[in-house]
């Protein structure tokens, strides 16, 4: 049925799957990009058919899907150039009207804040281990290849601060501001009253977690406060700096 189902779909591009048996399946139009999928799993003959943009990331995380020339990159990028021909396919539109989600998600606050909990109140060792030091949890910004997570970090905080265009004495709110490490920086460049908001679940040990690193960064600069199970806000004075409009080159390197 997988088979079916990237036949259909794949129309730009050059896939090869070799299927669990060692079959080989030529799909697409034989232009760039090109690459060979290796399935290690009978199962995945059927099951990846259900839904592909979920599973096939799960398989090849899994190691039960592999590319063997090419990339995973080139997989991702016939996949993007075709992907809208998935949908029209029956059995996955067969399988999208049986999904109750498609009549929208009902989130109330009780369940939102369960799920910020289950999601947010991790050890600290575990966002360490894929975070910067500032634990910024967004993308950051590479400027080339050379680039650190630090660097990228702070060199997306940059370009942030030099599209805002602040001024002095501007107030700041940053929704869902994580650890508070964007807001000390935009406080600390530009001069202006940072609040940040977020919420930290309904644990003693959510909120316990959250305040360290932004409790440390926060001394001289402010003040925090928190309110367990419901929104916490950072307010960042900061001291006066030149007036005038912030642009790439005020901003530290």
């Amino acid at each position: 049925m997988f088979v079916s189902v990237l036949k259909h779909m794949i129309r730009e591009g050059s896939l090869r799957l070799v299927d669990a048996r060692g079959r080989i399946h030529r799909i697409g139009d034989d232009s760039r990009p090109v690459c060979t999928v290796r399935l290690h799993n009978r199962r995945l003959d059927y099951t990846l058919a259900l839904n592909p943009a979920l599973l096939v990331p799960e398989a090849y995380m899994d190691g039960t899907l592999t590319v063997e020339d090419g990339t995973f990159y080139d997989l991702i990028d016939i996949a993007a150039r075709n992907y809208h021909h998935l949908e029209t396919h029956p059995l996955v539109s067969f399988v999208r009207g049986l999904d109750p989600t498609r009549f929208g998600h009902i989130n109330g606050f009780g369940k939102a804040r369960r799920n910020v909990a289950h999601h947010y109140d991790l050890s600290d060792d575990l966002y360490a281990l894929f975070l910067d030091s500032d634990r910024q949890y967004s993308c950051a910004y590479f400027t080339d290849g050379a680039d650190d997570l630090e660097s990228a970090q702070l060199a997306k905080k940059r370009h942030l601060a030099s599209k805002l265009l602040l001024r002095p004495g501007q107030k700041l709110l940053d929704i869902g501001s994580g650890w508070g490490g964007l807001g000390l920086y935009l406080g600390g460049v530009a001069d202006v009253d940072v609040t940040g908001v977020v919420d930290v679940g309904g644990t003693p040990d959510g909120e316990q977690r959250a305040c360290p690193i932004r409790g440390q960064a926060v001394a001289g600069h402010g003040q925090l406060t928190a309110s367990r199970g419901t929104r916490r806000a950072v307010a960042l004075p900061v001291a006066a700096r030149d007036g005038g409009t912030v642009t790439p080159s005020d901003l530290p390197r």
